[in-house]
């Protein structure tokens, strides 16, 4: 390889190298930064979404908690008692009337203190009918009337979210319901039975959900023990309702995130499985009573919770591999950029070396042509002097040759003599002329050394 081209890879790699692996660490930092901003993003926007859902949360129980207590305070309540059979012909219209309106309610019923349905107002999916007496139900058998009976005047009771039961089964499709019961207490203070709601949590789920689709999370809400429950009929749902779904909780699937949510009403947590981000919702508040509930037909709570006892988790989860997949986006580009950069910058690399290998290869010929001519200057110098200091001598010598010649007959022992000394120097006389036309540095071999070759030093150029 010669040293032109040693030159033009060795200022390539000396230029190229530092700017690739400057502009390399500034597009990491970039990159750093990009990422750590994004994963911000990500954060905010899931916090965001947690906090609009805890507002839906709030809105909804607010609402429902007052619709009962309008239409528990109805004056055909206080006058009504077991045994008075006063006309509930008023209260079946304010029943009527806020099914039909609301459209938030499956079921708006009055149950007497046996647990037996006085009035029910059925929401048939936006066609509410008032249900005929041979069809109502006794309940006293199920958890929300025996819990909700032995409250005090103006106590409201909030029962776990569950799946509605009918006829000792779970309806189909599911219905996602919490009851609201108040007791009905009479002008004596003598408790008559109880106002319920079954509030139909399916569509405050599917709201819920509708906001925990939008973004990069995938949300869960949970109740206490971690069960998930759902708007649709998915399998990994309402695990407490179930026997063979007992061991779907959230805290079998993520056991160690799960201990840390419950432990804090809200944060981030960020593991090994991704990012979760988390709320608490407690909707009991003064005066308020839930129970632990029964996914059995006839059987009651097992024991009534008040305050912070009673509480969902709303869960929203992106996964590992999404964020992974966010900031790989994000590298992903930033490496395509700098590709394009440094193509740029080599091209520009190979440029100034290519113009700086050539400026020393000029330079070294240039130098190179000095030296020649410094040597070419000596050795003409020198010539010239030896051919001044020989030719007098020569001319002499000649003339006394060609005089010696001209006196002696050919057949003279010395006619020869004369000759080779006229023709030694002739050549002597040829080769001062050559040393007066030496025009350039040119050597021959000579032993072991070198020495002017004086037949190419003289050519004409």
């Amino acid at each position: 390889m010669g040293s032109g081209k040693k030159q033009f890879i060795f200022w390539s790699l000396v230029i190229f190298v530092p700017i690739c692996l400057i502009s390399g660490s500034i597009l990491f930092y970039i990159y750093r930064k990009e990422a750590g901003a994004n994963t911000k993003i990500i954060r905010t926007e899931e916090t965001a979404k947690i906090k609009i859902q805890e507002h839906i949360l709030a809105n909804a129980f607010r609402e429902v908690i007052g619709d009962l207590r309008v239409i528990s305070s109805q004056h055909g309540f206080q006058s009504h008692s077991a045994t008075s059979g006063a006309d509930l012909s008023g209260v079946l219209n304010d029943f009527f009337y806020l099914s039909r309106h609301k459209g938030l309610y499956d079921q708006v019923r009055y149950l007497d203190r046996t647990g037996m349905e006085i009035v029910r107002i059925n929401y048939n999916g936006g066609a509410p009918s008032v249900v005929k007496r041979e069809n109502l139900q006794n309940k006293a058998g199920r958890y929300y009337f025996r819990d909700t009976i032995r409250l005090n005047k103006d106590e409201v009771f909030i029962s776990p979210l569950d799946l509605n039961i009918e006829h000792g089964q779970i309806e189909r499709p599911y219905k996602p319901m919490i009851r609201f019961g108040t007791p009905i207490v009479d002008r004596n203070g003598s408790k008559q039975g109880i106002c319920l709601l079954n509030y139909s949590a399916g569509i405050l789920i599917a709201d819920l959900e509708q906001i925990g689709g939008k973004g990069l999370g995938t949300f869960s809400f949970l109740n206490a023990q971690g069960y998930r429950m759902t708007a649709s009929e998915d399998r990994t749902g309402w695990g407490f309702m179930f026997e063979d779904r007992k061991t779907l909780t959230f805290g079998s699937t993520y056991p160690l995130e799960w201990k840390r949510i419950v432990k804090a009403d809200s944060g981030q947590i960020q593991s090994e499985n991704g990012l979760f981000t988390f709320a608490t919702f407690y909707p009991l508040g003064d005066g308020h009573v839930s129970s632990t509930g029964s996914a059995e037909a006839s059987a009651s709570g097992s024991s009534l919770c008040r305050g912070n006892d009673y509480f969902f988790k709303l869960v929203s989860h992106v996964p590992k591999g999404v964020l992974l997949e966010n900031a790989q986006r994000i590298f992903t580009s930033l490496f395509q950029f700098f590709l394009v950069l440094n193509l740029f910058f080599l091209a520009g690399a190979l440029i100034f070396a290519k113009f700086i290998a050539d400026r020393k290869a000029y330079k070294s010929n240039l130098a190179r042509e000095r030296v020649e001519e410094e040597k070419l200057r000596g050795v003409i110098e020198m010539a010239g002097a030896v051919s001044h200091e020989i030719t007098q001598p020569l001319m002499i010598l000649s003339g006394y040759a060609e005089l010696l010649l001209e006196d002696l007959p050919e057949t003279s022992p010395h006619y020869d003599n004369a000759l080779n000394v006229k023709k030694q120097a002739d050549r002597l006389g040829r080769m001062s002329h050559k040393l007066t036309r030496i025009t350039r540095y040119r050597t021959r071999a000579y032993l072991d050394g070198s020495i002017i070759d004086l037949d190419r030093a003289a050519e004409e150029k």
